[in-house]
């Protein structure tokens, strides 16, 4: 069995996830190798679950990225989530070492809300 090394840890959207997943899936249509079963059950999860096209993901991550309260991490669960209420901003940062204010957390939804289809 071969064992890969780690290249690259950083978080993603799902969307952009899903496009990773495609561009594997062509390599190995070329190669003439299929998709393994977790490639499979990755690929089927991303298509339930992703809200957005990847760029409109990448472009709402890049924007919360920006804002001086959001993490990368909380970005993408922000991306992937895409609430629409001040409730689940507040449970994604429950576990933050401090509070949003209710205008921190407008600006947030605000921002969100140009990204939802």
């Amino acid at each position: 069995m071969k064992v890969k090394e780690v290249l690259e840890d950083e978080p993603i959207p799902i969307s952009e996830a899903g496009e990773i997943l495609k561009e594997e899936t062509e390599k190995r249509r070329e190669e003439e190798r299929d998709k393994g079963y977790a490639q499979r059950r990755a690929f089927d999860h991303i298509q339930k679950f992703s809200k957005q096209d990847s760029e409109k993901a990448k472009e709402l991550y890049q924007k919360l990225v920006e804002h001086n309260k959001v993490t990368p991490e909380l970005a993408v669960k922000m991306t992937d989530l895409l609430p629409k209420e001040k409730d689940l901003i507040r449970a994604l940062y429950s576990k933050e070492r401090f509070a949003l204010n209710e205008d921190t957390i407008e600006e947030l939804l605000d921002i969100i809300s140009e990204y939802r289809e």
